[in-house]
């Protein structure tokens, strides 16, 4: 067993080593409930990305049906006007 003196010496040394080594520990505490907050967004980002690219491929189908719909329209006007430039 070590001498008192000794202990005594090594005590301030020791006590130097705990502080750091809490320092560290509520650093890597920190750090690491930043990293799960982050992996949190980025998960709700990546959910809304997904609904946004449902909405973009819906849209699209719409912008489609309604292209389709003015196509006929002008076809039908067309015609209509065939027909009384005619009489």
């Amino acid at each position: 067993m070590p001498s008192w003196e000794s202990v005594q010496e090594v005590w301030p040394l020791l006590l130097g080593i705990a502080a750091l080594w809490e320092r560290i520990e509520v650093g890597v505490s920190k750090n690491r409930e930043q990293g799960n907050a982050n992996e949190r967004d980025i998960a709700k980002l990546e959910a809304k990305v997904d609904i946004q690219t449902t909405s973009v491929a819906l849209q699209a189908v719409q912008l489609g049906r309604i292209e389709e719909g003015l196509i006929g329209i002008g076809k039908t006007l067309d015609r209509l006007d065939r027909k009384m430039g005619e009489d």
